[in-house]
């Protein structure tokens, strides 16, 4: 975020929230108590983590550390110079595994971070569980919306049969007008998605340590075309089933335009 990384065995990054209760920055130096004794650092970098709630320090990878008073090991990193994609580093790892078969669980940086955060899956039934809802509740408003159009509009869709008009074109009247608004309010989501992501999970990950805005990833197949089209779909099935209300309307039931 800020500074340098590490470039001797005596300078460290620190995270931004380590540094505000140190109340440190850039240049300060620190003290850092070990089992063999205190050791002074200089503070060259300011980062953001997501672990241990954004709390943290990086040494330089040529400062000893004595493990003995480590609570525990999690990974260690491997960083591959020349930008594998992602079929490279798949056979990296199989290569890896087979030259170390003692080595367990070795993963991509995305599935470190999902182990990690440990909620990725939760987030996935969480966001199933609202697009089902969502299509559900679209097409609960469609059926009650229609059901009132059509008792308001008993007499006009009564006058329409007495002038000739057949139901097949009824059906349509009623159905591309949930259509119209239902594209209209697919736009106006799309539109307002990503700030919206922004507003109200930017702040679930400042809580864990993350200080700047994270950088979401969007599945373009699923936002733009499976979703808006099966709640489009939704709403017109919706619409179709609940117009076929109107055939029992009759052209002498325009005695109830009032």
């Amino acid at each position: 975020m800020e500074g340098t990384p590490p470039q001797s065995a005596k300078e460290v990054a620190l995270t931004r929230i380590s540094a505000d209760k140190l109340k440190a920055n850039i240049g300060d130096t620190i003290t850092i108590k070990t089992i063999d004794g205190d050791k002074k650092y200089i503070i060259t970098a300011i980062y953001q983590s997501l672990y241990n709630m954004g709390e943290g320090l990086q040494f330089h990878e040529d400062e000893t550390i004595n493990y003995i008073q480590a609570i525990g090991i999690t990974y260690t990193q491997i960083q591959f110079t020349d930008n594998p994609d992602d079929k490279e580093i798949e056979r990296r790892i199989e290569k890896i595994k087979e030259r170390y078969p003692e080595f367990k669980g070795i993963k991509t940086c995305s599935e470190y971070l999902a182990s990690l955060l440990g909620v990725t899956d939760t987030l996935d039934a969480i966001k199933n569980m609202v697009a089902i809802f969502t299509i559900i509740l679209a097409a609960m408003i469609t059926v009650l919306m229609e059901r009132s159009f059509i008792a308001k509009e008993k007499g006009e869709i009564a006058l329409m049969k007495a002038f000739g008009m057949r139901n097949a074109k009824i059906y349509s009247y009623h159905i591309l007008r949930f259509v119209f608004v239902g594209i209209i309010a697919i736009i106006i989501a799309e539109l307002l998605a990503l700030p919206f992501t922004h507003l109200f999970i930017d702040p679930i990950f400042k809580m864990m340590g993350l200080e700047l805005a994270v950088d979401y990833v969007m599945n373009p197949f699923e936002m733009f075309l499976v979703y808006p089209l099966v709640i489009l779909a939704a709403t017109t099935i919706s619409a179709f089933l609940t117009s076929l209300y109107t055939k029992r309307i009759k052209s002498m039931d325009t005695a109830n335009i009032e």
